[in-house]
């Protein structure tokens, strides 16, 4: 049996009989469960926008797939103002690959289909005006754009909820393989986070953010990536109207990352702004993220791309995340590159939508998706700007407040510049992309 299988069952069976011992607890103490469990089927006609036979094109052939995801987290209030906090995800549970009736379930696959990841592993203190909190937690900056992970990290706040000033000093994990035991570890290859956040309520409905952050990123061996981030937006929330704009500069020096050994300096910027009303049973919404490009050149002095998290608050579901159930296909990332957790697009990216919803009944509440996106920089795709146009119908029906059935259709008109990053066989090809998913959610 793998390590890390026994390492999850020991966990699983650690959590259940913690949750068992709860009632024997001090009557101080206060432990609460809360997460989903969502089974979701999967179809689309084709993973890319290549109709080239699959045995040239390994996307070229139709997606689907049934599975389950199960995420609790449990909260233990102790005296003294104190709280720990853990978060697992159980998935992808796909039914094709997990066979529980056989010794080793996943077949001896190299993939198997149930992984364990733990998403929040933390304590926090809390005191009239200070607070902090160490572990692995969830990090978002303001917009959302620059940083949107679970990192270990330790985060101080100072002042009340109205007007907080918070420090963090993190560690993103990096690709670079040193090793888990402790003997074979150490930061010499490690990414480091340090930032100040500061929120500030001008009334019950409208806050002011600002943030600045420093990544100090080691993971490729002698060409340390040095870069500074600083967000500034306003949100406004009343119980029928929300409202945000953000703006995201960046400025570092990547060591000898052009060519020839030669170093880049770094500018880059995001921009999103968006709304939502509701009126009545009508809820409408539009959004709008740019990210920069980088200039003509590959591997010159200059890095004009913007270092972002792959996340934004647009509702596409292709386009962007789909916050149903993320399947890390979004397009945004897609024709992109990765940099550890981080999506860099050369060609930029601006991607804009606009969401219609009724409540047709107090049970079917169906939302409709338009959304397209294209290249700041035509000249790094092939000179291709437009990506793509998306059309969802996302049909939600709430059997009651903690369980929903959702069924959910996607077109995709895909444009050239989709095509240069997408397909592996025809780079100009832009076949019509269609799909649909339906699940079951419940929350508790």
């Amino acid at each position: 049996m793998k390590r890390s299988t026994v390492i999850t069952t020991f966990l699983s069976c650690l959590f259940v009989a913690f949750l068992a011992s709860g009632p024997a607890m001090a009557d101080e103490t206060k432990v609460s469960l809360e997460g989903r469990l969502t089974t979701q089927l999967h179809l689309r006609n084709d993973s890319d926008f290549d109709p080239t036979d699959r045995y040239y094109d390994v996307d070229g052939q139709t997606e689907g797939q049934a599975a389950t995801f199960f995420a609790p987290r449990v909260s233990i209030d102790v005296p003294g103002r104190a709280r720990i906090v853990y978060g697992l995800e159980l998935g992808w549970n796909a039914w094709s690959r997990n066979n529980p009736g056989q010794p080793n379930q996943f077949g001896g696959s190299d993939a198997a289909g149930l992984m364990a990841r733990h998403k929040a592993l933390y304590a926090a203190w809390s005191g009239d005006s200070v607070s902090i909190t160490a572990g692995y937690q969830e990090l978002v900056d303001p917009s959302g754009l620059f940083l949107d992970n679970s990192t270990g990290a330790v985060t101080l706040g100072f002042g009340p909820q109205t007007s907080r000033l918070t420090l963090i000093v993190g560690q993103l994990a990096d690709t670079t393989y040193e090793g888990l035991d402790i003997r074979s570890d150490n930061f010499v290859t490690d990414s480091a986070l340090a930032g100040v956040t500061y929120r500030r309520l001008i009334s019950t409905k409208i806050q002011v953010d600002a943030a600045l952050y420093s990544l100090l990123d080691n993971r490729s061996i002698d060409r340390p990536l040095q870069l500074n981030t600083a967000v500034a937006g306003v949100r406004v929330d009343s119980d029928t109207y929300q409202a945000w704009a953000h703006v995201v500069g960046q400025y570092g020096i990547w060591t000898g990352a052009a060519v020839g050994g030669g170093d880049q300096t770094i500018a880059a910027y995001a921009v999103q702004l968006g709304t939502r009303q509701r009126i009545g049973k009508l809820n409408w919404g539009l959004n709008l993220v740019a990210l920069s490009p980088d200039d003509d050149d590959d591997g010159n002095d200059a890095q004009g791309a913007f270092f972002g998290a792959g996340k934004n608050r647009s509702p596409s579901v292709l386009l962007s995340e789909d916050e149903q159930r993320d399947r890390y296909d979004n397009l945004d990332e897609r024709i992109g590159t990765q940099w550890g957790p981080f999506a860099v697009n050369p060609a930029g990216l601006t991607l804009y939508d606009v969401s219609l919803g009724y409540e047709v009944t107090s049970i079917y509440k169906p939302r409709l998706v338009l959304a397209g996106a294209t290249n700041l920089n035509p000249n790094r795709a092939f000179d291709a700007r437009f990506v793509g146009a998306e059309v969802s119908v996302l049909n939600r029906f709430e059997l009651s407040s903690s369980t929903t059935v959702y069924l959910n259709a996607l077109v995709f008109l895909p444009g050239e510049a989709a095509a240069v990053f997408v397909n592996d066989v025809d780079r100009t090809a832009t076949e019509l992309l269609y799909g649909g998913a339906l699940g079951l959610t419940t929350r508790f």
